[in-house]
């Protein structure tokens, strides 16, 4: 097993605030473990700070693999013929998968409708996109006062950008905000 903090702890130790340099390193390698399943056709759905774990060796490491799902390899909800095998990881395909699932602060829009059809790549691209917001803002990005508004925040992708939310408390380098923006854009087709 894995022992060390996750992204949240690491954050709430930092007083909500990691320096850029870290956090693009630590955005690297969530990224390229996402592109690692992606390869394999699939979906992890509930990515976010609390499911970043750090290792005592730098190594970064995706938990909660509880509501993955299957999908082709270019992203759609479909199982691909030839890949990996649903019954082989015991994983749900979009006929099968729950929805709407995951952790609403950090929804993407597609993860709140009542089929998980919508689900691809994409939606883990957002998800992304959702981590970095955190990394630069040190709040997830849809919030209110109840959890029926921060669902409804998420199903809107009303997203207000980290300059605005952070009202100078803190730099919010301007091509890392563009690029969490791009991510968090509500369609899927427009997002990176």
């Amino acid at each position: 097993l894995c022992e060390g903090p996750t992204l949240a702890e690491l954050l709430a130790r930092s007083e909500r605030s990691v320096r850029t340099d870290v956090n693009m390193s630590l955005l690297f390698h969530i990224a390229s473990g996402l592109a690692h399943v992606h390869s394999r056709g699939i979906v992890h759905r509930d990515l976010k700070p609390q499911q970043v774990m750090l290792g005592g060796y730098g190594e970064v490491l995706l938990t909660d693999w509880g509501l993955a799902m299957l999908v082709d390899r270019a992203g759609a909800s479909a199982p691909t013929p030839g890949g990996i095998e649903q019954q082989e990881l015991a994983l749900p395909g979009p006929d099968t998968a729950t929805s709407p699932s995951g952790t609403p602060a950090f929804m993407a829009p597609e993860q709140t409708l009542p089929s998980a059809r919508g689900i691809g790549f994409h939606t883990d691209v957002f998800l992304l996109g959702a981590t970095l917001y955190m990394l630069l803002t040190g709040e997830a990005p849809h919030e209110g006062r109840t959890s029926l508004e921060v669902f409804r925040r998420a199903a809107e992708a009303n997203v207000t950008p980290p300059t605005e939310r952070v009202k100078g408390t803190r730099a919010v380098p301007q091509d890392l905000e563009e690029l969490c923006l791009r991510s968090l854009r509500k369609d899927p087709a427009d997002r990176l």
